[in-house]
């Protein structure tokens, strides 16, 4: 079995990891704690494993650029072991342009189920179940309808 640190390295060489998911690909791989522990602070000090580096390219990437709900993206960072703190604070400060994405998300969504005939309360549970607010819907639609 090769030594954890080139285990680890090889694991997240392709696809940045959270410290919590290496950490038990690690143990999954029979490391022991005291391996695996050894080799988690060698990588955040060098920067290899980082969780807020990981969260924020993870919110640019599913938030920013492709308008993804919000509570989606922070149940799947709170899964990869991101603080709660550390999520609220980013979330924040993307705030103004997580707004503008999911804007367009949200009208790319309903012009796809209008082309469906889905119309009114359907068309809104439609978005809820995806994981949109119904804040961020009204929002949408309000700023897309033309003032008459």
């Amino acid at each position: 079995m090769k030594p954890c640190i080139d285990y680890a390295l090889d694991y997240i060489y392709r696809y940045p990891k959270t410290e919590k998911e290496l950490r038990i690909q690690l143990i999954k791989k029979w490391y022991t704690e005291e391996e695996a522990h050894y080799t988690m602070i060698d990588l955040v000090k060098r920067g290899y494993v980082d969780d807020r580096n990981f969260a924020t390219m993870y919110i640019e990437s599913e938030l920013i650029h492709k308008g993804k709900p919000r509570a989606t993206i922070m149940s799947k960072l709170l899964l990869k072991g991101i603080d709660k703190d550390l999520l609220k604070e980013l979330m924040t400060k993307f705030e103004n342009e997580a707004s503008e994405s999911i804007n367009v998300r949200i009208r790319k969504e309903i012009d796809k189920l209008k082309e469906r005939k889905v119309e009114g309360v359907a068309l809104i549970q439609k978005l809820m179940m995806r994981g949109y607010t119904l804040q961020e819907i009204k929002k949408c639609i309000k700023a897309n309808t033309p003032d008459e």
